[in-house]
């Protein structure tokens, strides 16, 4: 029983650290895809596949974090407007 919890006690601290390693590395890998929904980016999916496939190339993750960033400009309507037909 003793040599059950020496293992124990040597292989948490290991699986701790590589989990907290892959979970650090998929937060940076899918930063491109998490500003675009925080940002609700209306081509957040597109985002998210690009990300996905190519992101694994650093100039397809730079790509997708632009993408990210960028903002479409806004349309404002104005309505009811009355137009004066001097002349």
């Amino acid at each position: 029983m003793e040599n059950y919890d020496t293992v124990n006690t040597l292989l948490k601290p290991i699986i701790t650290i590589f989990l907290t390693y892959w979970i650090v590395w998929l937060l940076i890998y899918l930063f491109p895809y998490i500003v675009a929904v925080v940002r609700k980016h209306r081509n957040s999916i597109s985002i998210l596949i690009l990300n996905v496939f190519f992101g694994w190339t650093f100039v397809g993750w730079v790509v997708s974090l632009v993408w990210a960033f960028t903002s479409y400009p806004t349309t404002t309507i104005i309505s009811g407007a009355k137009k004066d037909r001097k002349r």
